[in-house]
């Protein structure tokens, strides 16, 4: 039976408090609940209400208030891994490796420790690359296909009616990336590739496809939102490009948010923090290149969600964006405001008058082209 007296005690998501400090690491108790036990007895039961819950943008302030202590992350596992950053335990320090699979992520490592030598992945470019300094105009657009919606052809059809983009960025696409590709090249007339780093479905996101005549794609890859995502499970996408004649460098991806009716703040910021762990990533990696992302948020931008990533805050602070599309009217066939946008880094690039929002494609009450959704678009200066 757990203790009940004062808590010696106290996990939460993974998170176990110890006598010196909250703890993070993957081998601790999990569970959704507040718990308290014993100090011989990890085997939790939930603390008051044993209905009641917490999500994981209260969890550190919960914590932290039961235990009195200060939060850290064990060694070994990924400070970002509640969806918030958890500074690494003493004697740590976050490193940045290839530590499972191709995909680069964080971990907390001894501050003597070298970061480890990365696996065999994907031939991309890993060298840090000195951005020109030059500015590149682009013509960007996001839809939501919708996830049943298997014509490729249509869909490029459909785009390339009324803009040649030379980024396109697709939610809910489930079906073969590289014959959604050879359809865009083939509507567009321009030789179209899909994002690097796009190894099988990881969830709902918005995969890449870049005019590989304009641009060189430097890197790129997808991960799962590790989040109680509703409606399926959510996913980042982040690829790194160089404009071939300038040499800028643009920073892209997007992801697609969990619908909740009356909206779920919590929830959002924990998949908007995967996006932009990956986002911040490469902005570090890549002399803070600048960053264009889309997708379907669910929200439109009067909500708190999307007003908080624009002024620069995910639960956590980070760097703000525009709305660069600036919609007027309906991204759904139901109606209502726009819920699907394109956001562009605050100071970094320079919207062109009258060349942004809808495509004029859709109708209300009726599905484009095998969507529920329209596209929307964007031509832009891009760089510092």
């Amino acid at each position: 039976m757990p203790s009940t007296r004062k808590c010696a005690s106290v996990c939460i998501f993974g998170l176990f408090a110890q006598s010196h400090a909250a703890v993070i690491g993957e081998t601790t108790f999990t569970s959704d609940r507040l718990c308290s036990a014993a100090v011989d007895d990890r085997t939790c039961s939930p603390l008051g209400d044993s209905g009641s819950t917490l999500h994981k943008d209260h969890m550190l302030l919960t914590l932290k208030a039961a235990t009195g202590k200060s939060v850290c992350t064990a060694e070994d596992n990924d400070p970002w891994r509640i969806g918030t950053f958890v500074e690494c335990c003493s004697g740590m320090q976050k490193a940045l490796g290839k530590w499972t699979g191709s995909d680069h992520s964080y971990r907390c490592r001894p501050s003597a420790a070298p970061t480890p030598t990365p696996s065999p992945g994907p031939a991309l470019s890993q060298t840090s690359v000195t951005i020109s300094g030059g500015q590149v105009k682009t013509n960007i657009l996001e839809w939501n296909v919708y996830y049943q919606n298997k014509d490729t052809r249509a869909i490029a059809k459909t785009i390339a009616q009324k803009q040649k983009p030379d980024i396109i960025g697709l939610c809910e696409l489930t079906t073969s990336m590289s014959e959604m590709a050879t359809s865009l090249t083939s509507a567009i007339g321009k030789r179209f590739k899909a994002q690097p780093g796009r190894n099988g479905w990881q969830g709902y996101g918005t995969d890449i496809f870049y005019n590989d005549e304009k641009w060189d794609a430097l890197e790129g890859g997808v991960s799962t939102a590790s989040c109680s995502s509703q409606g399926g499970q959510r996913a980042a996408n982040w690829v790194v490009l160089q404009d071939r004649a300038s040499g800028q460098v643009l920073i892209t991806g997007g992801t697609h948010l969990s619908y909740c009716s009356g909206g779920c703040d919590w929830l959002h910021e924990c998949e908007l923090g995967e996006l932009y762990r990956h986002l911040e990533e490469m902005k570090q990696k890549y002399s803070n290149a600048p960053v264009v992302w889309m997708g379907d948020l669910n929200r439109n931008v009067h909500s708190s969600i999307v007003k908080n990533l624009m002024a620069g805050y995910i639960g956590r602070d980070t760097f703000k964006v525009e709305d660069v599309a600036k919609t007027k009217g309906s991204t759904h066939m139901n109606g209502g405001e726009a819920i699907d946008h394109i956001f562009g880094d605050h100071n970094a690039v320079l919207l062109k008058r009258g060349k942004h929002g809808s495509t004029g494609q859709g109708v209300t009450g009726k599905v484009l082209s095998g969507s529920d959704h329209f596209p929307i678009y964007s031509v832009l200066t891009v760089g510092r």
